[in-house]
């Protein structure tokens, strides 16, 4: 029977490679390069080409519209920087906490524009995470808790792009960053910043 390894390596959503002692298998920590909350898994993922960065959900983002939400949010963004597929922006709380989120344009059915709101919440890597997520999922009325190709858990939210009324835009944002740092911390039972 083979040892395990010294070193487990794997990829964060963003494509980031990621290293780690396998002594630390199943604790949390955040990516080196997107800051996304990561659980590190307990073997090394196969030797591969890095998954895909995530698929563009719709048109880039309205520069003025994200000009607006940021203004609204000057005092609790710690950072922010364009993406390829839309604008990501880190949301400070109380006591030194944050969490990040991507923001993008989507269409609805109709063909109507939404701004969505998309936070990482954690690697998805035991069984008991799943079933406290399902219990998570049925407290987030006003948005939605998924696990992408990649087993990320994450956070969303979607609400029509309005662009004359930034303050419930940033307040929507608010709202899922705190949401998603609440979510993290009911499933792994720490914040992993």
């Amino acid at each position: 029977m083979a040892s395990p390894p010294a070193v487990i390596r794997f990829f964060c959503a963003c494509g980031q490679r990621v290293s780690a002692p396998a002594t630390h298998a199943g604790k949390g920590g955040a990516c080196p390069k997107c800051r996304a909350r990561i659980t590190i898994p307990a073997v090394s993922a196969p030797k591969a080409d890095p998954p895909p960065p995530p698929e563009s959900t719709g048109s880039a983002l309205d520069p003025d519209i994200v000009k607006h939400i940021m203004a609204e949010l000057k005092e609790r963004c710690s950072h922010s920087y364009a993406t390829k597929d839309g604008y990501y922006v880190q949301v400070k709380f109380t006591a030194g906490r944050s969490q990040g989120v991507v923001l993008s344009t989507v269409a609805d059915a109709a063909g109507q524009p939404r701004l969505e709101i998309t936070s990482a919440i954690g690697m998805l890597a035991m069984d008991s995470e799943a079933a406290k997520l399902l219990r998570h999922a049925a407290d987030f009325p006003e948005g939605r808790l998924f696990v992408d190709k990649t087993n990320m858990i994450k956070a969303a939210l979607s609400l029509p792009l309005v662009k004359d009324k930034p303050k419930a835009l940033s307040k929507a944002v608010e709202l899922l960053a705190w949401r998603a740092d609440e979510i993290e911390k009911a499933l792994f039972g720490m914040d992993l910043r």
